[in-house]
């Protein structure tokens, strides 16, 4: 799909229509800037493919000082 020149000129002449020529800046702003950040958002996922997959770091646990508490027949039962 080719555009020609007038072609090109009429679709321009619709959107100034459509949008109007003091939005057309904040439009097109708000497009470079979606642009950027897609831009940035494919470039980190492509960095982060190619570093290699490290497993997570162990989270040491809290070992308890005495022994365990056993629950006793009183803690068991519904009154």
């Amino acid at each position: 799909m080719d555009l020609s020149g007038s072609e090109l000129l009429i679709v321009l002449l619709v959107i100034v229509v459509l949008f109007g020529s003091t939005r057309l800046p904040k439009l097109a702003r708000s497009l470079g800037e979606a642009q950027r950040e897609f831009r940035r958002g494919v470039s980190h996922a492509h960095d982060d493919r190619d570093e290699p997959r490290q497993p997570p770091a162990a989270v040491p646990t809290a070992v308890p000082n005495g022994p365990a508490a056993t629950p006793t027949s009183s803690d068991t039962t519904d009154n």
